[in-house]
C-alpha cells in the first residue's frame, strides 16, 4: 500500500470529531475563540508524516503558531505564513535559535504568496479555507498542486466554533418523525 493511502486511512480511521477541536480553541491576537493549543488527528498525522520530509512544509495561517511549534520540534523546516504579521512575530519571539533558523516567515495573505513549483513536501492549511470564496479555492488548489513536490501531501481542515452542531439538530429532527 503506498504511503498515501495508508495516511489517508489513516486519518480518516483516527477522526474523532469536531466536538474535541471545538472544546481545545483558544484566544488569538484578535480575543476571539479561532486558535487551537492542541493537535487533532489530521494535524499529529502531519506532524508524523513531515518528519520524512527533506523539503520544507509551509504552514499557511498558523493563528497561535502551536502545530508550527510541533513541525520545528520534530525538526522540519517550516514556511510560516499568516495574515497578521504580529502572530508571526510572537511565533518566531518564543523559539529557540535552532528552531528559528529551520523557519522561514511568510507574511501576508497565502492567496498572493509565491512559493517556487515543487519546492514543498506538504502543506497545511487549518481553519481558514471555508471562509474563502469557491474561485479563491480552486485558485488555491491549483497553486497547492503547482506548491508541492512529488509525493508531497496538503492536509487542510475546516473547522468553526460551530462544528458538529448541525449533526445534533439533524438527529433531533429525524427522531420526530
Amino acid at each position: 500500500m503506498s504511503t498515501f493511502s495508508t495516511s489517508c486511512t489513516s486519518l480518516v480511521a483516527h477522526h474523532v470529531g469536531d466536538v474535541q477541536v471545538r472544546e481545545n480553541f483558544v484566544n488569538d491576537l484578535n480575543q476571539s475563540r479561532w486558535d487551537n493549543d492542541s493537535l487533532d488527528p489530521y494535524c499529529a498525522e502531519f506532524v508524523e508524516l513531515a518528519r520524512q520530509f527533506t523539503l520544507p512544509v509551509a504552514d499557511l495561517g498558523v493563528g497561535n503558531g502551536f502545530t508550527t511549534k510541533k513541525l520545528l520540534e520534530a525538526g522540519v523546516k517550516v514556511l510560516a505564513n499568516d495574515l497578521k504579521v504580529e502572530r508571526l512575530q510572537v511565533l518566531e519571539r518564543s523559539l529557540g535559535a535552532g528552531e528559528r533558523a529551520r523557519m522561514t516567515l511568510l507574511p501576508g495573505d497565502a492567496l498572493q504568496l509565491v512559493i517556487p513549483s515543487g519546492s514543498l513536501g506538504g502543506i497545511l492549511a487549518t481553519r481558514w479555507i471555508n471562509v474563502l470564496r469557491p474561485y479563491e479555492v480552486r485558485l488555491l488548489m491549483n497553486d497547492f498542486y503547482r506548491w508541492t513536490a512529488p509525493g508531497g501531501i496538503v492536509c487542510i481542515t475546516a473547522h468553526t466554533p460551530y462544528s458538529n452542531t448541525t449533526k445534533d439538530l439533524f438527529s433531533c429532527h429525524r427522531s420526530l418523525y
